[in-house]
């Protein structure tokens, strides 16, 4: 499945929040990964769930296929050990041919599987150590980091891994026929943007009947109207709650009502995750009352950031963040909130 993305819309200098096209409705052709690929820093932003680490991660292994000197990265890692610790076996190898060559491409996919405690700790310290391990060949790497529309230094992502200009052999001869010949020298350029911040575009209708015959529906076009006739496409724009859509409608039959569709989907979020450890066990019932405490006190106190570390207290809009130690004080402090905070925040 080819997923496409959209150009962000530029934010004003008093504001860095991203503003989604996710709330539209988009049936329509975005930018391809090959457009995409053609500019050598992308950032691609997305909630959970939207797909991009799939993507990032399947598009890596594409072109690693193909022969390309091509890696998928965790930025917690990089930041971590860097580059090479990281990388095993031939992708090593590949890795350090691409260092020693002198005109290769490569492609780093810099993914954050735990985007809160990144966004708070170590965003920067990640950026410097690729730079530091990719110093001399910068300007032969295309480099795509993803994130969640939280607040992230973006200037850094600029600043810190620039694109050099490159200076070819080729230009410079160009140059110098065009001095001999009193020509004018080309200064245009419509090529692709140096830089690039898109989003990942939510499925198209097409797509959504594609990925739901993949997760077992008899009849995709059965469940695609069910879900316009229910103005339900918030439920089916992302993989991750199309999956949830898919099971649910297999297990049912159909369409349940909205309201269920809310409980089911809530459920499905503060279930625990069976790919990261847990610090305790919680029931489903007292993980809910923990989530309807804290979503209570986000509506009332108008604070969007629930404090996940001791670096999330400098929040970027200067208000302090919810501490859910004093909303969960009947829990014990050494294993519940841990718990809630590693399987609900996340």
């Amino acid at each position: 499945m080819d997923r496409t993305f959209k150009d962000l819309r530029q934010p004003s200098d008093k504001d860095e929040s991203f503003e989604s096209a996710w709330n539209e409705r988009f049936d329509e052709a975005g930018i391809s990964w090959d457009e995409l690929l053609k500019s050598k820093r992308i950032l691609i932003v997305s909630e959970a769930g939207a797909g991009k680490t799939y993507e990032c991660e399947s598009k890596a292994r594409e072109l690693f296929d193909r022969g390309e000197p091509a890696f998928f990265l965790s930025l917690e890692s990089l930041a971590a050990v860097g580059i090479v610790a990281t990388l095993f076996g031939d992708a090593q190898k590949r890795f350090t041919d691409w260092l020693d060559s002198a005109s290769q491409i490569a492609y780093f996919f810099l993914d954050s599987i735990d985007e809160l405690q990144l966004v708070h700790g170590s965003f920067k310290n990640a950026l410097h150590r690729f730079a530091q391990d990719a110093k001399g060949a910068l300007a032969r790497a295309t480099v795509v980091i993803t994130a969640r529309p939280v607040s992230i230094d973006r200037l850094a992502f600029r600043n810190i891994l620039p694109v050099p200009a490159p200076v070819r052999q080729a230009d410079l001869q160009d140059e110098f026929i065009r001095i001999a010949m009193a020509e004018p020298s080309k200064t245009e350029n419509n090529g692709p943007p140096a830089i690039r911040e898109v989003e990942l575009l939510p499925l198209t209708s097409s797509q959504i009947m594609e990925f739901a015959a993949t997760k077992g529906v008899q009849s995709p076009e059965a469940l695609l109207s069910a879900v316009d006739a229910k103005h339900a496409r918030e439920f089916a724009r992302k993989p991750q709650d199309l999956i949830e859509l898919c099971d649910d409608w297999r297990e049912h039959g159909g369409l349940r009502t909205h309201s269920q569709q809310i409980q089911a989907h809530v459920h499905a979020r503060l279930a625990a995750r069976p790919e990261r450890r847990e610090r305790a066990e919680l029931s489903p019932a007292k993980v809910q009352r923990g989530a309807q405490r804290l979503a209570l006190a986000v509506i009332l106190c108008r604070r969007l950031t629930i404090r996940y570390s001791a670096g999330s207290d400098a929040d970027s809009s200067g208000a302090p963040p919810i501490d859910p130690r004093e909303l969960l004080a009947d829990w014990d402090p050494q294993r519940g909130v841990d718990a809630f905070g590693a399987t609900a925040l996340c």
